[in-house]
């Protein structure tokens, strides 16, 4: 499987056409195992934000250390992204009003509502199962308060 790319484009309206800014992906990882999919852009406070699943291939670790977890970058002008020095925006792991802790088969798209210009909940595809894409019954969309 070869490394997911993402670029960006732009157009005079929604429907196109569209035309490519630049060749190179956005994100570039020297490690080929570095993967990256499901990218959620929003624009605030003078910069464009991301929130990425890390999809790491090989056991290479990708940049959270756990997959399927969210990375979170930056960048002025959508073009060139830094990755947060501390990239885990979410993980995998959720803990639930009772206390009780979960791990679900993936993490997928993640989506954030927005009131008054700040992000007020997480939204996420997920599903139960004992391994990433191996689902026992049912897939559901999360959504997790933001406490910020």
């Amino acid at each position: 499987m070869s490394t997911l790319r993402l670029g960006i484009a732009i157009a005079e309206r929604p429907e196109g056409p569209y035309r490519r800014l630049q060749t190179d992906t956005i994100l570039q990882f020297d490690n080929p195992d570095f993967h990256v999919e499901d990218p959620f852009i929003w624009h605030a406070d003078g910069l464009f934000h991301m929130l990425v699943k890390d999809d790491f291939k090989n056991n290479s670790g990708g940049l959270t250390g756990e997959w399927g977890a969210g990375i979170y970058a930056t960048s002025k002008k959508c073009i060139q992204w830094h990755v947060h020095p501390s990239p885990k925006a979410y993980s995998r792991t959720i803990m639930w009003d009772d206390g009780t802790t979960s791990c679900p088969a993936n993490l997928e798209r993640p989506n954030l509502l927005f009131h008054n210009g700040k992000p007020t909940h997480l939204f996420l595809a997920t599903g139960n199962g004992p391994a990433p894409y191996t689902f026992e019954d049912e897939t559901w969309n999360m959504v997790i308060p933001l406490h910020l």
